[in-house]
């Protein structure tokens, strides 16, 4: 071999030296996650959506990871106390948002000087949704939406409906129907309740005349007689209530609402932590009993990636300020 050759070999040699020792560096620096407890922070009483959600992945997560993932309750304050302990969690993945509708495209629109930006969070999933109905007390004379919407603007000053402060679901389907009705909302009569289930027995207990719970908070009064589902806000009629009319149906097309949960975190989380989290999202959508659990739960799969779900949650906000009146 002649000396050149022999250089050239060496050169070669040393720079495939430096490009393994980089990698073994990179592979070596990169921390294991997760090495202790992760806590889910559910800025809503126990049992509605939101929390029933971040239950259902739990146990999975759980197992997947070998650590304990705990779901805490941190109700109150339009979600925003809740929500802000995750935004100042350090971002290390070990404190996550329990995701959805309400803080992820109703906060920003609805509370004035939130003091952080929706957008700013680390989007890792949407992963399922339940659909919102339009409720009234069984004892009531309402047959069908429309009886309802009709004593509505007979009578707007004592038309009572439920709301959680107007950071919530609940909040977001009653407004769209009452402006697709051209109902004046400020001259109807809001009663306030603390979570989705506190909502849905207003209604049950006949304290209310209209609600917009998620099914899952509803399902118990459903089953027991005491509140008539009037229609259900998709696109198609859900195969729970085969009878039952979609808004559309029912003469009000813009009233469209998939309760969508998911799990978010702090500002900046390694990107380690939201490809952790991401793919199990994905394996977690595919695992049966994970299936099986939230079907029982009449939750459906709605899987949206980090990217996706900025999007969907951008156009969320434009329809809301719509509802809401701000401009």
């Amino acid at each position: 071999m002649s000396k050149r050759s022999r250089c050239v070999r060496i050169a070669f040699l040393v720079f495939i030296s430096v490009i393994l020792v980089g990698w073994g560096s990179e592979a070596q620096s990169q921390p294991k996650y997760p090495t202790r407890a992760i806590n889910i922070i559910v800025p809503f009483t126990p049992g509605g959506s939101t929390d029933m959600a971040a239950r259902a992945m739990a146990p999975f997560l759980t197992k997947r990871w070998k650590v304990p993932v705990n779901v805490i309750n941190k109700p109150g304050g339009n979600t925003i106390p809740g929500t802000l302990e995750v935004y100042s969690a350090p971002p290390d993945g070990y404190t996550m948002l329990g995701d959805g509708l309400p803080t992820g495209s109703l906060a920003e629109v609805v509370v004035k000087d939130l003091p952080f930006k929706v957008l700013d969070r680390s989007f890792i999933a949407i992963t399922v949704f339940n659909p919102m109905i339009t409720i009234c007390p069984a004892s009531a004379p309402y047959k069908t939406l429309q009886d309802l919407i009709d004593d509505a603007k007979k009578d707007p000053e004592n038309f009572t409906w439920d709301s959680l402060g107007g950071v919530a679901g609940v909040d977001l389907v009653a407004r769209m129907v009452l402006n697709a009705a051209k109902i004046d909302v400020p001259k109807t009569k809001v009663v306030m309740s603390k979570g989705g289930s506190a909502a849905a027995a207003l209604v049950a207990g006949g304290h209310v005349k209209m609600g917009h719970p998620a099914l899952i908070s509803a399902l118990p009064h459903i089953q027991a007689g005491t509140v008539r589902v009037l229609a259900v806000a998709l696109k198609e009629r859900d195969p729970l209530f085969p009878k039952v009319p979609t808004h559309a149906e029912a003469g009000y097309p813009s009233v469209y609402c998939p309760h969508w949960l998911g799990v978010s975190g702090p500002p900046k989380l390694p990107a380690h932590v939201v490809d952790a989290w991401g793919k199990a999202m994905q394996d977690m959508l595919k695992d049966p009993e994970y299936l099986d659990l939230i079907k029982k739960q009449y939750f459906r799969p709605f899987y949206h990636g980090p990217k996706e779900m900025v999007e969907y949650i951008k156009r969320e906000m434009e329809s809301a300020k719509v509802v809401y009146g701000v401009k």
